[in-house]
């Protein structure tokens, strides 16, 4: 309910502008179906919001035809891209949009000459890109009736994004899909890829359409004639958008992720065509370099990660004793003991030593003591990490987190923690001994 509150403000945000232009008559007849490139008049221009006579060359602007093979966005399908060439100029069309119903926005700029209101032009849509963002529509419907078979009829569309380079698709389902699940869906799709099915689109009256299974879009607007697309007996749509017209065109469709995108929401971002041969081409060439570099075969790769990973592991150990072994060294030359009335007070500076480490020591100190009070520092390119750790009989009495903190101040920083152990930094390493007679002070 929140989606549809969500998407019907969208679509009432309009610029009076474009209404005017439907009230003055300036729409377009779409003829993008079956057409790629169509002659064309220039009906109105649009130059920062604004209704002009030309857009001269280096401007930027929108252009209004009677006729336009572009398709504008909607549906999830992103709008056409091109040229409208007239005698005088060249305007370079970088999105087309269709703000109020009819009236379709060549947005671009004029890159030669000048474009002017009643001006014959040729229109013309970059065909590749068209043609991959077909592929890319009749996949995603492909996916959405694969994904209900797979994982059951509670599956509905809730939102997609059909690109030139990529599809995404967002549906309803409750858990991530596991890597069994995706390997069949993935394989359903090409499969009726493989079959190389007509693609069938069909003017038809709304109800009779959805009486037949066809599945509408919750957010779409449909009037009484719809267009409902099928694929074989595979898939059925209602759909306003571009495709191509058998199944075998899409080529070739590869899942590249599945993720969550909200409670009950998951979203599928696959490929298709030259994009999807390009995945899977790139795949394989960082499959064969991790192979080489692991000096083993494609077929031994996750063995040889597993035992690279056991190896870095075996390391980290080793790194992690050899450092304790260094910090105990330094904690013998180091750390002094002194005795401060009642108290025993351990302190010192350390070099590169991490936090972990002064724990541990901290700990050797104050283990099996009394009335004890540990103040260590570790100087690391140029700051310091500082520790204050007491005996469990002196929490109460005193706090390591409030005692820190003024130590900190000191230091240049500050701390926090617990009452008997806290850790902290500071940036003036040179301050140590001014912060220990500080501690002193507030021992006595």
């Amino acid at each position: 309910e929140r989606a549809r509150q969500s998407f019907n403000i969208q679509t009432k945000e309009v610029q009076p502008i474009y209404q005017h232009l439907k009230n003055i008559g300036r729409t377009s007849i779409f003829v993008g179906y079956e057409q790629y490139v169509a002659q064309s008049k220039v009906i109105a221009l649009l130059k920062k919001g604004e209704l002009v006579s030309e857009l001269k060359e280096g401007e930027e602007g929108e252009v209004f035809l009677d006729i336009t093979p572009f398709y504008a966005e909607r549906g999830g399908q992103i709008g056409d891209t091109g040229t409208i060439e007239s005698v005088d100029g060249l305007f370079v069309v970088d999105d087309t949009q269709s703000p109020v119903d009819g009236v379709i926005s060549h947005k671009g700029k004029v890159v030669k000459g000048t474009i002017k209101v009643g001006d014959q032009v040729i229109a013309s849509i970059d065909r590749e890109r068209r043609e991959d963002i077909k592929r890319n529509h009749t996949a995603t419907h492909l996916l959405h009736s694969a994904l209900r078979l797979v994982l059951g009829e509670h599956v509905r569309q809730a939102g997609s994004l059909v690109a030139d380079k990529y599809l995404r698709f967002d549906f309803t389902h409750f858990q991530a899909l596991s890597a069994d699940e995706l390997k069949r869906v993935e394989e359903l799709v090409n499969e009726q890829i493989r079959k190389n099915e007509p693609v069938i689109v069909e003017e038809k009256d709304y109800r009779e359409a959805i009486k037949e299974g066809a599945i509408a879009i919750f957010e779409e607007k449909y009037g009484e004639r719809v267009r409902v697309l099928s694929v074989g007996d595979f898939s059925k749509e209602l759909c306003g958008g571009t495709h191509v017209s058998r199944s075998g065109d899409i080529g070739y469709f590869k899942i590249i992720s599945e993720s969550s995108i909200g409670a009950g929401l998951r979203r599928i971002v696959a490929k298709t065509g030259r994009w999807a041969v390009e995945e899977a081409f790139l795949e394989s060439m960082t499959l064969k370099q991790v192979a080489q570099s692991l000096g083993v075969s494609i077929e031994e790769v996750l063995e040889g990660l597993s035992k690279l990973q056991e190896r870095v592991k075996e390391l980290e150990r080793e790194l992690q004793r050899v450092k304790s072994e260094s910090a105990r060294k330094q904690a013998k030359e180091r750390i002094k003991e002194e005795g401060f009335g009642e108290y025993t007070l351990f302190y010192g500076v350390l070099e590169d030593v991490e936090g972990d480490l002064l724990r541990e020591l901290a700990d050797q100190f104050r283990q099996g003591r009394t009335k004890t009070i540990v103040f260590l520092a570790s100087k690391r390119e140029g700051k310091l990490s500082i520790l204050i750790a007491l005996s469990k009989d002196l929490v109460g009495s005193l706090s390591a987190k409030e005692l820190i903190k003024e130590v900190g101040k000191v230091l240049g920083g500050g701390g926090g923690g617990r009452d008997d152990l806290a850790q902290g930094g500071g940036t003036k390493p040179e301050n140590f001994e001014k912060a220990l007679e500080l501690l002193k002070e507030k021992l006595r």
